[in-house]
């Protein structure tokens, strides 16, 4: 209980600085940098998640399709344009093709992208646009990814799920070396 109380204090604490960052800051390199490291993280967590509810068969269950569901904070958004269903076709369609949903795979990889290709526009002229990385879906891209071999397994949704996860790790590393110093002593603490 008192562990669960602790969770919920720093869960406020959380979204008032994510409100204050949204509110507040200026639009600039050092926000957008932010925000990517946001959306790549939300983007590793969500398609790990996923992945590994759809391999363990767990969105087959209605605790488990409860829970994928509930990770990408998606319960009164589905329930609103799918009522009871329990269909996996819905299921993929809200939270890894839609575009209109924030917390959908859709909209990450969208809003990661634009805010990687506006970076882009301030690096080097030989410079890779990171934002080409990204795989967007459509919906056309929906009967493909519901499609499972002969045991069950969905090959193409996992192989789109392994694809955001490695680009992911790719967009971090690659921006780590692009706009951080990894040379030299450290002088100060960011906060002195």
């Amino acid at each position: 209980t008192d562990s669960l109380r602790a969770l919920a204090r720093l869960s406020r604490a959380l979204a008032g600085i994510t409100g204050a960052q949204n509110d507040r800051m200026w639009r600039d390199d050092g926000w957008r940098l932010l925000a990517v490291a946001r959306q790549i993280e939300r983007l590793t967590h969500l398609a790990n998640a996923l992945s590994k509810g759809f391999y363990t068969n767990a969105v087959h269950d209605a605790a488990g399709y409860g829970v994928v569901l509930d990770l990408f904070d998606s319960n009164l958004s589905f329930h609103a344009r799918y009522q009871r269903s329990r269909a996996i076709d819905a299921l993929i369609e809200h939270v890894v093709i839609n575009h209109q949903n924030p917390r959908s795979l859709g909209w990450v990889t969208q809003t990661l992208g634009t805010h990687l290709n506006h970076l882009h526009r301030h690096d080097s002229a030989n410079m890779e646009d990171l934002s080409l990385r990204l795989r967007s879906l459509a919906p056309g891209d929906l009967p493909r990814l519901c499609q499972a071999n002969e045991i069950g397994d969905f090959i193409h949704l996992q192989e789109y799920l392994a694809h955001c996860i490695d680009t992911a790790g790719e967009l971090s590393r690659e921006i780590s070396l692009r706009h951080f110093t990894h040379t030299g002593e450290a002088r100060r603490s960011v906060g002195a």
